[in-house]
């Protein structure tokens, strides 16, 4: 396993949920324990990319970016 994506509903309210932390937390945790880099979907603000960082996940993906495009 390369790579480990953090699905959205627990990202989107990382700031605001503890649950949601917890479980980025450990996922993420448990990726570099096993040598995967993390991806974070659905980061959409300052504020959830602030903290997608403090928990050390490898890259992030939503709208704080980008929209989502039919091309790159």
């Amino acid at each position: 396993m390369d790579f480990i994506k953090i699905d959205g509903s627990f990202i989107k309210n990382i700031y605001n949920n503890e649950k949601s932390y917890t479980v980025a937390k450990t996922i993420s945790e448990f990726g570099k324990s096993i040598g995967a880099k993390i991806i974070a979907e659905h980061v959409h603000s300052k504020e959830v990319q602030d903290i997608v960082l403090q928990l050390g996940i490898d890259n992030s993906q939503g709208y704080y970016f980008s929209k989502p495009l039919k091309t790159l």
